[in-house]
């Protein structure tokens, strides 16, 4: 509804760390997979992936959220 609404944006800032263990983390925070269902739902231009890799927050490795995002826009862009 928000793209719909005010969207498109030029550029969204979409976190994709910090969400393992999911049953804890869900609330506030998203993996990577869902950042980029975020991005076609705000209707997003450009995307820059924040919450991150700073701190050592979760339960999943600090170098696993990039590489998952790469493997899920990969695998979108595929379809397309």
């Amino acid at each position: 509804m928000i793209g719909d609404r005010l969207g498109p944006f030029d550029l969204a800032a979409i976190p994709i760390g910090a969400y393992e263990p999911n049953w804890f983390m869900r609330e506030s925070h998203c993996n990577p997979a869902e950042a980029v269902k975020i991005h076609q739902a705000v209707r997003a231009k450009r995307s820059v992936a924040v919450h991150f890799d700073t701190f050592d927050l979760a339960d999943e490795p600090r170098e696993e959220p990039p590489k998952l995002l790469l493997d899920e826009v990969d695998r979108v862009n595929k379809k397309f």
